[in-house]
């Protein structure tokens, strides 16, 4: 190989339009050496450039992959999370109109009852009153099992932690 064929080609892969001694007067004389001269030492270095190249290469393309994956799974856990909101919210709703109707025609009657022995206004009254506490307990309740519902996605925190450890062991 010689002095011109490497120029041309380091030329191209560094964009480096220099010559070789001029290469080798801007670094003190330790770059721009011709390959060729030194043996397969400069060459096996050669290689090893470009091996270090595609290592950089396809460990960018592995984190893009796998930042694209941890982005999928999180959708994934979302989407999974939402979905359980969506039907506890739609199961208390449900629940809720029907005893609604349950409970109006029983408070009804408990006020048609006590009717008997005092005033109607007196026996609604207490119904409602002991209906308005039930009422409450109900949505205190149901208040609690939402605030106990965690919407993070676990495991997506957990694999990003993991990750983030590993690239800082592997750059240590």
């Amino acid at each position: 190989m010689g002095a011109e064929t490497y120029r041309d080609s380091s030329s191209a892969a560094w964009g480096d339009h220099t010559s070789n001694a001029e290469a080798m007067r801007a670094n003190n004389g330790t770059a721009g050496v011709n390959p060729g001269a030194m043996g397969t030492g400069g060459m096996r270095a050669a290689d090893e450039m470009r091996s270090i190249g595609r290592l950089f290469s396809e460990l960018s393309t592995d984190m893009s992959t796998l930042l694209r994956q941890e982005v999928q799974l999180a959708q994934a856990e979302t989407m999974e999370k939402v979905r359980g909101y969506g039907q506890a919210g739609g199961m208390m709703g449900a629940g809720g109109a029907v005893a609604y109707a349950g409970v109006i025609l029983l408070l009804v009657a408990l006020a048609f009852l006590l009717a008997q022995w005092m005033e109607f206004w007196i026996a609604a009254g207490i119904v409602g009153l002991l209906t308005v506490v039930v009422g409450v307990v109900l949505l205190i309740t149901g208040r609690n099992r939402f605030k106990n519902m965690d919407p993070a996605p676990e495991q997506t925190l957990s694999t990003a932690k993991e990750i983030v450890n590993d690239l800082k062991e592997q750059v240590r």
